[in-house]
């Protein structure tokens, strides 16, 4: 892990995500993410993109894709990790969704934000900042003057 040790403390900062499953997001993704185009190649790869089966313009939401076991279960078990953090975005986000599509499906749709953060994390070299409710809610509205 010495070549990649900043990115690997980075990764830790996300809540959920261990030492453990740094070393396998650095593992399976690589350093950088020249390989995948976009943040939605590397979520399908992951296995963490939902799959849609259409037919005759029917269209049908099948389950997660197919991807690499290792890295979807990784990510998986840190959005049961980020879930149990205490007033995080993720949290929220987690109870938003569990409310209306129950908490196994709710979890897959965290571990697929938490992938789309690592994404933006190892393209743009920054670090995951937590807001507390009321700031994302004054960031999404704007400042109040």
């Amino acid at each position: 892990m010495k070549p990649y040790w900043e990115l690997y403390l980075r990764l830790q900062t996300i809540p959920g995500v261990s030492e453990r499953t740094a070393g396998i997001i650095i593992a399976k993704v690589g350093a950088d993410t020249e390989a995948f185009e976009t943040v939605n190649h590397l979520a399908s790869w992951s296995g963490l993109a939902l799959g849609n089966n259409e037919s005759a313009r029917m269209v049908n939401r099948a389950g997660v894709t197919h991807g690499n076991k290792y890295l979807k279960t990784a990510m998986v078990l840190a959005a049961m990790g980020a879930k149990r953090k205490r007033k995080g975005g993720l949290q929220d986000f987690f109870y938003r969704l569990s409310s209306r599509m129950g908490n196994m499906k709710a979890v897959v749709a965290l571990a697929h934000k938490m992938i789309r953060i690592v994404y933006a994390m190892m393209t743009e070299g920054v670090t995951y900042q937590e807001f507390k409710k009321d700031q994302r809610m004054q960031e999404y509205v704007g400042p109040t003057n």
